[in-house]
């Protein structure tokens, strides 16, 4: 999960919400993670690096 939202992340500044939409939309609607799961990784972003 750690890689995802890095990659929307890349492109524009996002919100989870959109984070989550992305991803969906790139894997067809294979795969929705949760809140709990972008979350968490957007913290350990933040932590490592103060653009997030």
């Amino acid at each position: 999960m750690r890689s995802q939202p890095v990659l929307g992340l890349r492109s524009r500044a996002m919100a989870e919400v959109e984070i989550i939409e992305e991803i969906e939309a790139v894997t067809r609607g294979f795969w929705r993670p949760s809140p709990g799961a972008v979350h968490p990784a957007l913290r350990l972003l933040r932590a490592h690096d103060s653009k997030f």
